[in-house]
């Protein structure tokens, strides 16, 4: 038996720690009620807020720490020894093709502790992340997504604490905490509050989707027990 289930202090953060619209709007509601802004500046920059969102197909729901941190954590539990769950995790990071050199990864057996940093590059467009195969036209080219993984390997379980996401276009490179809450900045045709969610959104996909394969070739590909 194998499954994924996300941990909901981490995943499902509540709503005072997860990174949402809503946060957003709280985040500007106090700059008002503090005197910061005036009412109709907050007004403007909740409509800006709402059209940036909009433009992107939705607020990007991303999992924070109350320190405003990306944390996005998985456990994939399965009926399996410790060793044979660390050779198929192994497999798995060889077929990805998204592990980054050697001295950017730490292993040790005897604890079943592994950190790796995951590297992809990708086409960015208007309608998202697309692989370096295809070309359509789009404003924001060819960048790279990373982020850290840390594993915990265990026999019957494999946590994985996905970490530090951020995303790079020509030689600027973004961490997650440069870019949300966008209504920190300033809304500006060079780091618009859609680019910044745009991109959000792209780091967030990308981690999902690894946690999403790492689960399905487990499934796949674990060895049998002897």
């Amino acid at each position: 038996m194998i499954c994924l289930f996300v941990l909901p202090g981490l995943v499902t953060c509540s709503s005072a720690a997860a990174q949402s619209l809503a946060a957003e709007d709280r985040y500007l509601r106090r700059k008002y009620e503090a005197g910061t802004i005036s009412l109709d500046r907050y007004r403007r920059r909740a409509e800006s807020l709402r059209d940036a969102a909009l433009a992107v197909g939705g607020y990007p729901e991303l999992p924070v720490d109350s320190l405003g941190r990306y944390s996005f954590t998985t456990v994939v539990a399965v009926d399996a020894s410790a060793p044979n769950l660390w050779e198929s995790v192994s497999q798995w990071f060889a077929l990805t093709g998204y592990v980054a050199e050697e001295n950017l990864q730490y292993s040790d057996p005897e604890t079943g502790r592994r950190i790796v940093k995951l590297v992809g590059t990708f086409r960015l467009t208007d309608r998202g992340r697309q692989s370096m195969a295809y070309y359509p036209e789009g404003r924001w080219g060819a960048a790279t997504v990373e982020c850290v993984l840390d594993l915990a390997i265990e026999a019957g379980r494999v946590t994985a604490q996905w970490l530090r996401p951020a995303v790079g276009i020509h030689s600027k490179r973004w961490p997650m905490e440069e870019l949300v809450p966008v209504t920190r900045f300033p809304d500006n045709r060079y780091n618009s509050w859609e680019d910044r969610l745009h991109r959000s959104k792209v780091m967030h996909e990308f981690v999902q989707g690894l946690a999403a394969d790492m689960e399905d070739y487990l499934a796949r590909e674990l060895p049998k027990e002897r």
